[in-house]
């Protein structure tokens, strides 16, 4: 048999065993609907009496200049506003600084490593490939 032949008999098979392993349109009877909402902890709603006009507003004595304040000035609080990430901001740096002398003292090679790392060149490539233009 030729090779066309051979890919001609593949085909026809692999057709076969897709049409073979291909599941039948199944018929659950499955019927949707609408559950029923209850509202146990809810009391019936509560009717309310119509409001009448509005009545005009009366004007404030001392309005003006007089009638304003300046705001109030205090010291911030540690547990809000923007002052409150500077104690995990402190902490994460000295958890890091911790970190490197620990690793300088445990392993010889660390500062000599971490000295190769910072002198290489990488302005013009990545992984310094003097091929790729």
């Amino acid at each position: 048999m030729s090779l066309k032949e051979n890919l001609a008999v593949l085909g026809a098979a692999a057709l076969v065993a897709l049409s073979a392993a291909a599941p039948e349109a199944a018929q659950a009877g499955v019927v949707l609907k609408k559950a029923e909402t209850k509202k146990v902890f809810q009391a019936a709603p509560a009717q309310r009496a119509p409001k009448g006009p509005k009545q005009p507003k009366e004007k404030k004595e001392g309005s003006g200049f007089a009638a304003l304040s300046a705001p109030s000035v205090g010291v911030p609080t540690i547990g809000s506003g923007p002052l409150a990430s500077l104690p995990f901001v402190f902490g994460s740096v000295g958890l890091l600084a911790g970190a490197a002398v620990l690793a300088i003292r445990v392993d010889d090679g660390f500062m000599e490593f971490i000295d190769e790392a910072m002198s290489k060149d990488v302005s013009t490539y990545v992984g310094n490939e003097t091929d790729l233009k």
